[in-house]
């Protein structure tokens, strides 16, 4: 039995999903409700599930919570401490801004969801994070006139919105007929009709990608983003490369050029079909789980 805890992005949600679909017994609890409305069971307390984590083989946390930054993180909440001391598998997931720039040496196996955060957690196996092929996958619908470009407003540090909404201003200074859409609270299941509306998917410029970048590949959409920092890691490239200070020329270029952007669709669904396969992700991770 595997047992999730925490679900940063919806990434416990798929993986316990397909690890079902594996044959595996698995699931999510979180103690806060995520907004966007992930698959998951709320449980607010932290002693009640000590029973149910007690018959588990595998705890899986996903970005663990910090008690104290003391001690290079190894200070943790209790329920950890209990897994281990009676003989649990434990498993680290860190997902991004809980551990960039903290240079941490877990005691336990990690796992970390996208290869630039190999730099912060030490011993850490880098497995790509799983996209849910069953719900995003390509949606033929008419566009308008409009060009239109969608992006995260939530990352205000690797996404910020004041570069894409000056961008944006001055392209349509300039004639383009453009529509800007904000997914900052858009729900997990309104998602893959959110990206079937674009043109163009705007993703992370801090020089690494995003879980809604390789969502949005997976329906055919083009992918543009920095990844200078992960880009050395990629077997292959299927972005459209930019950053903040190229930002604005770039998205000009991307906005008049249909050949590129169809070129981009192609590259980004064969990227996520062999880097994000839900199955040999979940795969990948209970390889983890029998290794340890």
């Amino acid at each position: 039995m595997i047992i999730h805890v925490g679900n940063t992005a919806g990434v416990a949600s798929t993986l316990a999903k397909y690890q079902r679909k594996l044959g595996h017994s698995a699931t999510v609890v979180v103690r806060q409700q995520h907004p966007f409305g992930f698959e998951e069971e709320y449980e607010p307390s932290l002693y009640r599930p000590i029973l149910r984590f007690a018959r588990a083989d595998v705890v899986h946390y996903h970005s663990p919570p910090w008690i104290t930054s003391m001690l290079n993180g190894r200070i943790r909440s209790p329920d950890v401490a209990l897994m281990r001391a009676i003989g649990k598998k434990v498993i680290f997931h860190y997902h991004g801004s809980e551990v960039r720039g903290r240079h941490v040496k877990p005691a336990f196996a990690s796992i970390v969801s996208t290869p630039d955060l190999l730099e912060w957690v030490a011993d850490a196996k880098w497995i790509p994070n799983p996209v849910d092929f069953e719900m995003f996958k390509p949606t033929e619908v008419k566009h308008g006139e409009e060009f239109v470009i969608g992006f995260y407003g939530g990352d205000q540090v690797n996404c910020p919105r004041d570069v894409i909404l000056t961008a944006v201003n001055a392209l349509i200074q300039r004639g383009h007929r453009i529509l800007l859409v904000e997914a900052t609270s858009t729900q997990f299941a309104k998602m893959p009709g959110l990206y079937a509306k674009l043109d163009l998917w705007i993703d992370k410029l801090g020089g690494f990608y995003g879980l809604s970048a390789a969502e949005a590949m997976a329906c055919k959409i083009p992918v543009m983003a920095n990844v200078s920092k992960v880009k050395h890691f990629l077997a292959s490239d299927p972005f459209i490369h930019t950053s903040i200070e190229t930002f604005t020329a770039d998205l000009e270029r991307v906005a008049g050029d249909a050949s590129l952007r169809h070129t981009a669709n192609e590259r980004g669904a064969q990227f996520v079909r062999d880097v994000h396969d839900p199955i040999k992700v979940a795969q990948a991770v209970l390889d983890l789980y029998e290794s340890i």
